[in-house]
């Protein structure tokens, strides 16, 4: 499997940055708490992502439920926190791995036990057949589920390679 399907999933995995974040938490306006909720899975992000820029796998995993999924681009759902600790540090083990995320949205279910980030993801990493550093732009969501513990914790990660990124950039630019 080339590295870079795998620092795609990584990327979903990592929907941490707080900037562009959407404040709303659509269908739970009338609920008590979604403001707080939505805050949450925002800390809950912020938190992990300084994990991954400690290149802790295992610290990182740890905001996995244990049964939780990551569908990494072109392979089988890896499954577990325990197995999911490993591919990332795999992934983390790459001295060019780099990742920038810009989070579009947050949102809270109206049950206050279930909430998704979606956004954008910049991945770089070695390439294994140049040995040169390379980056990737793409899309991710991840689900997040409130623990009985009131911890937020990710239960499944999904990532998909978006367009070049001249395209991106093009896409970005404003018109005029």
């Amino acid at each position: 499997m080339r590295k870079s399907i795998l620092l795609s999933a990584a990327a979903a995995a990592m929907s941490l940055g707080v900037a562009g974040c959407d404040r709303r938490a659509d269908g739970a306006g009338d609920a008590a708490g979604s403001s707080a909720a939505v805050e949450a899975v925002k800390r809950t992000e912020q938190a992990m992502l300084q994990e991954m820029k400690s290149a802790n796998a295992a610290k990182v995993a740890a905001y996995y439920a244990n049964d939780a999924a990551v569908m990494f681009p072109g392979d089988k759902p890896t499954e577990g926190s325990q197995a999911i600790a490993k591919r990332y540090d795999a992934m983390m083990a790459d001295k060019a791995f780099a990742l920038d995320i810009v989070n579009a949205r947050t949102t809270v279910a109206a049950s206050g036990d279930l909430a998704y980030t979606r956004g954008t993801y910049r991945a770089t990493y070695t390439d294994l057949g140049s040995k040169q550093p390379v980056s990737e732009t793409g899309n991710y969501v991840t689900v997040f589920k409130k623990q009985t513990d009131g911890n937020w914790k990710i239960v499944e990660d999904i990532s998909a390679p978006g367009f070049p990124e001249a395209a991106a950039a093009a896409a970005a630019a404003p018109a005029g």
